[in-house]
């Protein structure tokens, strides 16, 4: 489980996709093999990891349902590791199980620094004004625009910590819809 507050952010070294295997520069000290890391809110295992880089084999499931097939070299991505018993919980629950992918539908720069990101998501049936999402592994908070359009406001911290500093209009990312809502959801029908 991750709480949606990313630590660091790495590179991609090399993407294979007819191997399913992700590798990315380690930018952990501390790992162990079969530890899960989220990678732009995929929870990946570790298969294989060494000073210099970590290697995360990728199941067809995964390729499918996030945006890892667009990854290509150099591509920065959000890593978080998981909570542990006495991490301070300072997101919201993130399991790392990717519900959709979104498409960047227009970025907006407020004032300063601020920036409003649009997404445009194929089902807002989770989504509620002032409600958690998982955008790219990233703990937010959802403003409604109007059906299958919402917005997140990026303050300045998150914006430069995060691989929001690099993505663009018209690009995907990973949606992880809260948890709560998605089991209130489900028992309330």
């Amino acid at each position: 489980m991750f709480t949606g507050i990313v630590t660091h952010t790495s590179k991609v070294i090399d993407i294979d996709l007819s191997q399913n295997k992700l590798i990315i520069v380690n930018e952990f000290h501390e790992l162990a093999i079969g530890m899960s890391i989220s990678v732009d809110g995929a929870c990946l295992t570790v298969s294989k990891f060494d000073i210099n880089s970590i290697t995360f084999d990728l199941s067809e499931e995964t390729i499918s349902r996030t945006i890892i097939s667009n990854y290509s070299k150099n591509t920065l991505v959000n890593l978080e590791l998981p909570v542990k018993h006495n991490s301070l919980f300072s997101g919201h629950i993130v399991l790392g199980h990717v519900d959709d992918i979104g498409t960047i539908n227009e970025i907006k720069v407020v004032k300063g620094k601020l920036n409003d990101f649009y997404f445009t998501t194929t089902d807002d049936t989770y989504i509620i004004d002032k409600g958690s999402i998982s955008i790219n592994g990233i703990s937010l908070t959802t403003n409604i625009k109007s059906d299958k359009l919402f917005y997140v406001s990026i303050i300045p911290e998150t914006f430069k910590n995060t691989n929001f500093l690099t993505v663009n209009e018209n690009e995907e990312v990973n949606i992880e819809y809260d948890i709560i809502g998605k089991y209130v959801y489900k028992f309330s029908k």
